[in-house]
């Protein structure tokens, strides 16, 4: 792992204002998924009977992901399809 730099928190805070800027995801909810997640993991950590509920969370972060993915794909469309442009 040492031939990757450590991620700055200026760089999580500009990879997430960009994100922002193209998503019509209030910016609160991807802070609160990412603080689940952690949350979640954390949790396993101390008690692996929760494996069965972080799973079913993570199947919901992975879901609202896709999602994400599909509204980019699409918007990359749009601008693709554009004649304004």
């Amino acid at each position: 792992m040492n031939r990757f730099r450590p991620i700055t928190n200026t760089v999580v805070v500009l990879a997430n204002e960009r994100l922002n800027k193209v998503s019509t995801v209030n910016p609160t909810i991807l802070q609160d998924l990412r603080n689940l997640v952690l949350q979640q993991i954390k949790d396993v950590k101390e008690d692996p009977s929760k494996v069965s509920q972080a799973k079913q969370v993570f199947q919901g972060v992975n879901t609202v992901i896709n999602l994400a993915k599909t509204e980019l794909e699409y918007r990359k469309y749009l601008d693709t399809t554009d004649p304004s442009k």
